[in-house]
């Protein structure tokens, strides 16, 4: 598994290639951006640092990913920390919409985020890797679970999500 013959400019590009999706994937298991940038770069260091006994260019995405859903895990569980950052980079309607318009999408954003929050960390991880298109094989190495697992994991917090949205969906009063 060892690859000791990567430069660091393949190392360099291997990091700028994952950055995005890793902090995107730790500020969604986290809720706070800013606590993600950190957890991520904790999370490049420790692979950095043992990178001769990985070959990171083939291997180290799913380390990378394994190690941000643990951290996220332990920091759920020692700080429970809540939602307090919307994701940054959003895709601006060019309409301008009714205050009331406003008004409901933050309700909706703000039922959807608290559902997230109330989901256990590890149906929150596997959800979340399921919507960033990860494979249940991948998803199953990055939480050390069965594929099975994985897929129990992902229809709970679907079932969850529902029943905690429903609420929103439901047309009669």
């Amino acid at each position: 598994m060892a690859r000791k013959d990567a430069s660091d400019q393949d190392i360099d590009d291997w990091i700028r290639k994952t950055l995005p999706e890793a902090v995107a994937f730790a500020a969604a298991m986290t809720g706070n951006h800013s606590l993600a940038e950190d957890i991520v770069q904790d999370c490049y260091v420790r692979l950095l640092k043992r990178r001769g006994e990985y070959d990171l260019i083939q291997d180290g995405r799913k380390l990378l990913f394994r190690s941000i859903t643990n951290a996220a895990i332990n920091e759920a569980r020692s700080l429970r920390v809540l939602r307090t950052e919307t994701p940054s980079g959003d895709i601006e309607d060019l309409r301008t919409p009714s205050p009331s318009d406003v008004l409901s999408a933050r309700e909706v954003e703000a039922s959807v985020a608290s559902a997230l929050d109330q989901l256990p960390i590890r149906e929150r991880a596997a959800l979340e890797l399921t919507v960033a298109g990860e494979s249940a094989a991948v998803i199953a190495e990055i939480l050390e679970i069965t594929a099975n697992h994985v897929s129990v994991l992902v229809h709970r917090a679907r079932a969850r999500l529902r029943e905690s949205l429903r609420t929103l969906t439901d047309t009669t009063p």
